[in-house]
């Protein structure tokens, strides 16, 4: 059997637009059909991609309703139908005289249906952010337009649209799931020692603080840029009942010149 070396993806999100432009490299894909190409697919998920795509209409539809995610996440028929398919295993396993899955295995795929349900739902809230920020360069145009129309460019229509933008910005920022909750679902379907590449600031500020230097600012020969995804995370330590906490990964940053 042919081995397979370990992927090396952008971190953490799901949409190509959101990264600086022209920055290549796989995305992580989470499991709804047609994939782009360019994007790295997991063979361990939950969900069938079918089942991953009625998923995702159904928190477009909950969304709309103003109904909260995290309800959603409790409520959910198709989530609790996979959780069950599961429980429904174990039980004509051990009535057959196979012995039923482990403890931790269960944890495990409890884990993966809740973590692929989230990362569904940061590839529908990227969606709302993408959209978000072509409103705002729409009505930048629109402004600027205007002001050309009439030949003048006032200080109140530039105070207008810094307001919009900062709000925007605000709306943005707070529509979006942290980059660590991203991090964990998204390694719980990698392999060890895949290559994690991040290009923003922010997610390189937050591995420097818990004390991973990334391959590009250290010699990777040190081992400095591998280690355990409870330390990227910024834990203390592992978490018996998170075991995937304990895998290991290598971390990078690319930035475009």
């Amino acid at each position: 059997m042919t081995n397979v070396a370990p992927p090396s993806l952008l971190m953490p999100f799901l949409h190509r637009e959101l990264y600086p432009a022209g920055a290549s490299g796989l995305l992580f894909w989470p499991g709804l059909p047609e994939p782009p190409t360019g994007c790295h697919i997991p063979e361990n998920f939950p969900f069938s991609p079918s089942e991953a795509a009625r998923l995702l209409d159904d928190m477009r539809h909950f969304a709309k309703a103003g109904i909260p995610a995290h309800a959603w996440l409790v409520e959910n028929k198709e989530a609790r139908r996979v959780l069950r398919l599961h429980e429904k295993e174990d039980i004509t396993a051990f009535a057959d005289g196979v012995t039923a899955r482990s403890y931790g295995e269960i944890c495990l795929a409890e884990a993966e249906i809740a973590a692929q349900s989230q990362l569904l739902r940061a590839r529908l809230l990227e969606e709302c952010r993408l959209e978000i920020l072509r409103l705002e360069q729409c009505c930048e145009q629109i402004s600027e337009q205007f002001e050309s129309a009439l030949g003048v460019e006032t200080e109140e229509e530039d105070a207008k649209t810094l307001l919009l933008t900062r709000r925007t910005q605000s709306l943005v920022a707070s529509s979006l799931p942290s980059s660590r909750m991203l991090l964990e679902n998204i390694c719980l379907f990698l392999p060890e020692m895949s290559e994690l590449v991040f290009m923003h600031e922010a997610e390189i500020a937050e591995l420097r603080e818990a004390g991973i230097a990334p391959a590009s600012e250290a010699d990777s020969a040190d081992g400095k840029n591998i280690a355990p995804l409870w330390q990227a995370l910024g834990m203390s330590g592992p978490r018996s009942e998170r075991p995937w906490l304990e895998r290991i990964f290598r971390f990078a940053v690319r930035r475009n010149t």
